[in-house]
């Protein structure tokens, strides 16, 4: 574990309505602060990478979907702000080693400039989240050649899974593209190769964020130098309240020491939740029915407006998300979902969430 200054120095990069600045040096008291939210005890938090490459941020604008938090990154944290006016930003001693053996896997290609945040979790309720932006500089013109990623690991009681793991079980990846089992990396998660025109990989989940010409930019690349970036995605782990796991986070160059990528971790993000129901959390009169459920699904008693509805399944998996508008009832048809057990998630427009355990037969 590294012990850094207790100093934190914000630089901005930009001026204007949006900017991203980062903190200038990182500590272990930070860590805690940042990274432990509602409802979780966070303890041994340590981490393996080159001092500049982890560092807080804040930030305004749309693209992040987060206005402060944790950067983790293969070069420089501060290398990660805009204006994008570089395609090819990379940071940090050059080469400053680091690989690892779980993120080879997930990859397939050898690992550079890894750097690697641990720590134990004990959650108070049964479902853990964790939510995360995903960024690089080999977006787009290297996709399909170096297959920068990362992995959100988590191992404990229940869980099994083939990377490492201070429990005989081993780890599982809780952090995969929405509706598949792919880890979040350049060639799982792209638009092709100019970033707009396609194949389209999971490309629903990426943002094109521009290429990094010379002024006068893009309105969408003045948030971050990054050239793509995914949006907001939710990690989400089915877990034994009172119980403790162990969590790995761990990001790299694929092949080569340069082309930075990132991972934007929301302050206070890392959080347990208990499946209340949702009239608990929105609304005292909402009714779901029926549950267990065949091919229909009703709510009644929400107030009218856009919802996000997402259902994940027990290896925490988006299996099914959609934006609807409700307007008092809603009556949907999930019949391409297969028989189990699977965690709804309403979100309004507010942020407010609920969350309902669903039986499909």
């Amino acid at each position: 574990m590294r012990i850094l200054t207790h100093t934190l120095i914000l630089l901005t990069a930009l001026t204007g309505q949006a900017q991203l600045s980062v903190g200038d040096s990182i500590s272990t008291d930070i860590l805690y602060d940042y990274l432990e939210g509602t409802n979780v005890v966070i303890e041994n938090v340590s981490w393996d990478c080159d001092s500049a490459s982890i560092a807080t941020f804040q930030y305004t604008g749309s693209n992040l979907d987060s206005n402060e938090g944790l950067l983790m990154t293969t070069g420089t944290a501060i290398g990660a702000t805009g204006p994008n006016n570089t395609g090819a930003q990379f940071g940090g001693p050059d080469g400053f080693g680091n690989s690892d053996s779980d993120l080879e896997i997930a990859t397939g290609q050898n690992m550079n400039d890894v750097c690697i945040l641990e720590f134990d979790i004990t959650p108070d309720f049964g479902i853990l989240l964790f939510d995360y932006v995903f960024g690089s500089e080999e977006y787009p013109e290297f996709v399909d050649s170096f297959n920068d990623g990362f992995l959100f690991l988590v191992s404990g009681p229940g869980i099994e899974g083939p990377y490492s793991s201070p429990f005989p079980e081993g780890s599982e990846n809780f952090c995969i593209i929405p509706g598949t089992e792919l880890p979040v990396t350049i060639n799982n998660l792209n638009n092709g190769n100019d970033g707009i025109n396609g194949p389209c990989m999971n490309c629903e989940y990426y943002i094109h964020n521009g290429s990094g010409s010379e002024a006068p930019y893009d309105s969408d690349s003045t948030y971050v130098q990054y050239d793509g970036l995914t949006t907001q995605l939710l990690g989400n782990v089915t877990v034994t309240p009172g119980e403790t796991y162990h969590v790995k986070i761990v990001i790299g160059d694929a092949l080569d020491t340069a082309y930075d990528s990132g991972i934007f971790i929301q302050k206070q993000g890392f959080r347990s939740v208990q499946a209340l129901g949702i009239e608990a959390a929105l609304g005292t009169d909402v009714i779901l029915f029926p549950n267990p459920l065949q091919d229909h699904l009703s709510i009644e008693g929400l107030e009218s407006g856009m919802y996000e509805l997402r259902f994940t399944d027990e290896l925490g998996r988006t299996v099914l998300s959609e934006s609807i508008r409700i307007d008092g009832q809603l009556q949907m048809d999930i019949s391409d979902l297969d028989a189990g057990s699977y965690l709804m998630i309403i979100k309004d427009s507010s942020g407010q969430s609920g969350y309902q355990r669903i039986i499909k037969r």
